[in-house]
């Protein structure tokens, strides 16, 4: 495993590329670690952790999370088995900035997957792709310019939620719900309801 995981990296960012297995991020030896390095930019896919201010300071433009789900609706845990559960035409994968609160940072980039006739593996594969591309656009970017793109302008209006470990109702609710999803298919939308810049690729 250790092999995979030191090996993998160089296969697509080839060489001279300096890597560091840390235990956490934002204290002892791993907040050490980024102050000696002082990075540009921090990028959190699927961390483990909370990153707190002291390690988000570290880095001089700041530090983006790739979220799978439509924020500032669904921030938490598990965004895709909510937007599911919620009856959702659309899911999403979500980039924002990261700050104190837990994904109520600024949305920089946002594209849709819909949910209808999918089951949730192909979803998640979907997302994880488009997650990939809106990430590599971001990070395109900000080489390019040396700051973030714009952000999404906040809608006051906008729901939002916090969600995290579903419930045993909740699990037996999204069964039922996922059964008849199979039973009466609908159609999904033929547009997702939000993305962000305008015009940002969909999965379809």
């Amino acid at each position: 495993m250790r092999r995979i995981l030191t090996e993998s990296p160089r296969r697509v960012f080839g060489d001279p590329v300096e890597f560091h297995t840390l235990g956490r991020i934002s204290s002892g030896d791993g907040l050490h670690t980024l102050r000696r390095l002082g990075p540009d930019l921090l990028v959190s896919v699927g961390a483990p952790e909370i990153f707190k201010p002291a390690a988000l300071q570290t880095a001089r433009l700041g530090a983006v999370n790739v979220h799978n789900g439509r924020l500032p609706a669904y921030r938490g845990l598990f965004g895709t088995f909510w937007e599911a559960l919620a009856g959702e035409a659309w899911g999403y994968a979500s980039i924002h900035v990261m700050e104190s609160g837990i994904d109520t940072g600024a949305v920089l980039a946002q594209g849709g997957v819909p949910l209808e006739g999918r089951s949730m593996l192909d979803v998640l594969t979907a997302k994880k792709e488009l997650g990939g591309r809106l990430l590599a656009w971001l990070v395109q970017h900000v080489a390019r310019e040396g700051r973030f793109p714009p952000a999404r302008p906040a809608d006051p209006a906008a729901s939002s939620g916090y969600y995290s470990w579903p419930t045993l109702r909740d699990l037996g609710a999204f069964k039922v719900r996922s059964l008849r999803r199979v039973l009466h298919p609908a159609r999904p939308s033929a547009t997702a309801a939000e993305s962000w810049p305008a015009g940002m690729v969909h999965d379809q």
